[in-house]
């Protein structure tokens, strides 16, 4: 499941960050690059976390044929589709203030979350797939795991150098 969090929110940090990489190229110096790419990896690393303890906390207050009897599947379908509606009103297709749509907006980001809770517990394949998709992301831990806990090391390090 984390691997399933871990994904999009690594996958967008990188992203937004490669996409303002080449202004800060000219301004920023290479040590201050890295600062910002730590920066930002070390939040990706902790809003993760915040997710996957939010869907461990939700799954164990709900009853568990509700979320834990697939938990992988509905927690990873609820991970993408936020996280695809969240990247859909940051790059403006979908509106944020209320006299723009956000109603509406809010109320389709419930509904396919809710579709696909359905689709998992109708069709075994649906559940099977999520499954086979959130295993096979496991492999991209391997990087943005050690990334972040080095981005960690270089942001406590930043911090501390910038005291004395």
């Amino acid at each position: 499941m984390f691997a399933s969090c871990v994904f999009p929110v690594y996958t967008w940090s990188i992203l937004m960050f490669l996409r303002e990489l080449p202004a800060w190229l000219l301004y920023l110096s290479t040590w201050d690059i890295i600062g910002v790419f730590a920066y930002a990896q070390t939040f990706a690393l902790l809003e993760s976390a915040t997710i996957l303890l939010g869907l461990v906390l939700w799954g164990a207050i709900l009853p568990a044929r509700l979320l834990r009897d697939k938990f992988v599947a509905q927690g990873s379908i609820g991970v993408f589709l936020t996280s695809g509606w969240a990247i859909a009103t940051h790059i403006g297709i979908v509106s944020v203030w209320p006299s723009e749509g956000f109603f509406l907006g809010a109320v389709l980001c419930l509904a396919s979350i809710g579709g696909f809770y359905v689709l998992i517990y109708r069709y075994r394949r649906v559940e099977e797939a999520l499954n086979s998709l959130a295993e096979r992301l496991l492999v991209l831990l391997y990087v943005y795991v050690p990334v972040s806990l080095l981005s960690v090391v270089i942001v406590i390090f930043r911090n501390l150098s910038r005291g004395n």
